[in-house]
């Protein structure tokens, strides 16, 4: 073993150092730019956390993204994201902990540098998103309370796992589920052994201390939207929460939307659990806009071969099943399924697959046949090296897309980097120059990457309805419509001209359009063109 020792210290640099690498260049990640990078950046400007009416995901729980304002605070945006690698670090180093604890080092190795691998959290690892951040507090509520069912007596565990599952819902909606779930298995273990808790009122002592540790520490974003909206999950089933204001539901059915967008048969839908771990690609809404490694499916059903193994292990191995199945089947039937919303289910998918491993190499050491017995480790070397394999090939391919050498070794500037990746770049500058400072900017269809801006900008589409939309098919005359923009203090336009021509040919009728060429020839006049985007003033 003393050989192997390098390894341990060798590897895990190696792969924490290229993810750092690829962190090391300005944001340009659609939902940094939008929303994670974006929202803090206004909440600075401001001094103060405001309401946001025209930015729905403003009113997602932001406990990383404070992390992130603090980050920008100190003038680095690229440090939120050397903040989210950590993240994902610290689960690998949750995963590595039990496994070494429950089987060796060298496996709980393996369960480390195959977690930080994965083509999802590598994307996930060198942006400025959320997501790693609720994958570590998720796995070690889970761990914490499965710490605790072994050892009642240890409350700390309990109070610790609460603590985690609260700050897992103040991350984003999903760590709602977190909460849920780890809840119910509170519910269950002190439940199914109220013996040996001293009856039912020690139950409902540990059930009341976990849950209201947690409600304390996710309640001040959800009693902040139910101030401002009357939905503390706003703006999520706001129909439920605001029958009245929010009309009827304009929105349709999950696989409705699948069948429709997709063109996928009820077999293809109802397989899109399966699908997510075979079929994943980065940037296809269809599939899942993110890779996952296929071995966590392949290596699952390893994890119970062995018969033999301690009551605590085994109940381990159940609760793991059963959270990443709950977790994966909840985020199905309710969401349009993107890889990344399912990132809490890594940590125990990856622990049971290297439970797995460890199985089926234990079986080939045990035939009494040697042909099969080589034949099986053989079998389990090559699932590990091709399960490595996919993941080290995404990662190159990442240095291939992402280029951090480039910027690092000073051959490009800060602004030519992100000219690169953010085509509204150069208007954007344009407008950091040369508008007033108390500008506000309409934006269409630029897909609302407003993070480089430093003017006020609002999104022309809120909830799937536009308002440029809205004013032509509302007023008549282009005066009025201006006095409506000029209402809410708008004094220009940036615009996305190719796809704003595509949209004014499949929505508006001739009438509309001929008005709205009318507004235009009247009331705005073009800034500045540059790539297919245009900045507008109204006149």
């Amino acid at each position: 073993m003393p050989s192997k020792r390098p390894l341990f210290v060798i590897l895990p640099i190696v792969t924490i150092g290229a993810l750092v690498t690829l962190c090391l260049v300005p944001p340009v990640s659609k939902d940094a730019l939008v929303h994670h990078l974006a929202i803090p950046k206004l909440y600075l400007k401001r001094g103060a956390i405001y309401e946001m009416p025209y930015f729905p995901f403003s009113y997602y729980p932001m406990n990383i993204d404070l992390i992130y304002m603090l980050s920008l605070k100190l003038g680095s945006d690229i440090l939120p994201k050397i903040f989210h690698l950590f993240f994902g670090v610290l689960t690998a180093g949750a995963i590595f902990c039990y496994l070494r604890q429950r089987i060796s080092p060298g496996y709980a190795l393996f369960g480390f540098l195959f977690f930080l691998t994965i083509p999802v959290v590598v994307r996930l690892s060198v942006t400025a998103y959320v997501d790693l951040g609720l994958g570590f507090f998720s796995i070690l509520s889970l761990l914490l309370v499965l710490r605790w069912s072994e050892h009642r007596s240890r409350v700390f565990y309990l109070i610790c796992a609460g603590i985690a599952a609260g700050v897992a819902a103040g991350i984003k909606y999903n760590g709602l589920i977190t909460f849920f779930l780890v809840f119910l298995l509170v519910i269950y273990f002190c439940v199914r052994d109220r013996e040996q808790n001293e009856g039912y009122k020690k139950a409902f002592f540990n059930i009341s201390l976990f849950l209201g540790i947690s409600v304390i520490l996710l309640s001040p974003w959800y009693v902040r939207n139910y101030i401002w909206t009357g939905n503390p999950i706003y703006p999520l089933y706001n129909s439920f929460f605001n029958p009245e204001t929010a009309g009827g539901s304009s929105g349709i059915g999950i696989f409705h939307y699948r069948s429709v967008a997709f063109h996928e048969s009820w077999w293809d839908i109802a397989l899109v659990p399966i699908r997510v771990f075979f079929q994943g690609q980065d940037g296809s809404a269809r599939f899942f806009d993110g890779k996952l490694n296929p071995f966590l499916l392949i290596l699952l059903p390893l994890a119970y071969l062995q018969a033999t193994e301690s009551w605590p292990v085994k109940r381990e191995k159940a609760a793991f099943l059963w959270f990443a199945v709950t977790y994966l089947f909840i985020c199905f039937f309710t969401s349009n399924l993107k890889t990344r919303y399912i990132v809490p289910i890594l940590p125990p998918l990856v622990i049971l697959a290297t439970l797995g491993v460890n199985n089926g190499m234990r079986l080939a050491e045990s035939l009494h046949n040697k042909f099969l017995s080589r034949c099986l480790q053989i079998s389990m070397l090559g699932c590990v090296i091709i399960a490595f394999a996919l993941n080290l090939s995404y990662i190159v391919g990442q240095f291939k897309r992402i280029s951090p050498f480039e910027y690092i070794l000073g051959k490009v500037s800060r602004d030519e980097y992100v000219l690169k990746y953010v085509p509204e770049y150069r208007v954007i500058q344009f407008i950091n120059a040369n508008l007033a400072a108390d500008s506000k900017i309409l934006f269409v269809l630029i897909g609302n990457r407003g993070y480089y801006c430093d003017r006020d900008y609002m999104p022309d589409m809120v909830r799937n309805r536009s308002l440029i939309e809205s004013l032509l098919k509302e007023h008549e005359r282009p005066a009025v419509i201006w006095r409506e923009l000029r209402k809410r203090h708008i004094t220009h336009l940036l615009i996305n001209i190719n796809l704003f021509r595509k949209w004014a040919i499949a929505t508006l009728d001739q009438e509309q359009r001929a008005r709205l060429k009318r507004f235009f020839l009247g009331y705005a006049k073009l800034l500045y063109l540059d790539n297919g985007y245009g900045l507008y003033r109204l006149r």
